[in-house]
């Protein structure tokens, strides 16, 4: 497998999109920034050790929405830079731990919550009853033959 360092761009935008849920634990919209900047170098490092590379430092929140490209701060164009940036960043020991996953982890909940249709679609829920098949079984049903297979 290769890696490659992400751009500042690719790494600002994945933190300020997860900066509601994300960024508390890590320090704020800068310090998760840095933090995924970080794992990506750490990855780099694991992978190609005789290399010499740097994490992008981010200074304070305008460095962040600076880099950033907000127009591309869409549900699924991030759920695929998210998934991008975890292929560039799991070559360390300790990646499966860490909180640049765990990050990652949150920024993929978010971009699918924000996916069009989320909110309206059955299934946070789903239960056992058959397709068509009333939620409540009553005895009387039961004991007039509603309910086809079913004996009281």
């Amino acid at each position: 497998m290769s890696a490659y360092q992400v751009s500042r761009a690719h790494v600002a935008t994945l933190a300020l999109f997860g900066e509601g849920s994300t960024s508390r634990r890590f320090g704020g919209l800068v310090g998760l920034a840095n933090l995924l900047a970080q794992a990506n170098v750490e990855s780099l490092k694991a992978r190609y050790p005789q290399d010499d590379v740097e994490a992008h430092a981010f200074a304070n929140e305008a460095a962040v929405y600076d880099a950033a490209r907000i127009e591309l701060m869409q549900p699924i164009v991030m759920l695929k830079a998210v998934q991008c940036f975890e292929y560039q960043a799991c070559e360390y020991e300790g990646w499966g731990e860490s909180d640049a996953k765990l990050a990652c982890s949150w920024i993929k909940s978010e971009a699918i919550r924000k996916l069009p249709g989320y909110d309206e679609a059955a299934g946070w829920d789903i239960d056992d009853a058959q397709k068509g098949a009333p939620r409540q079984i009553s005895l009387m049903g039961l004991t007039r033959g509603a309910y086809k297979g079913v004996r009281a």
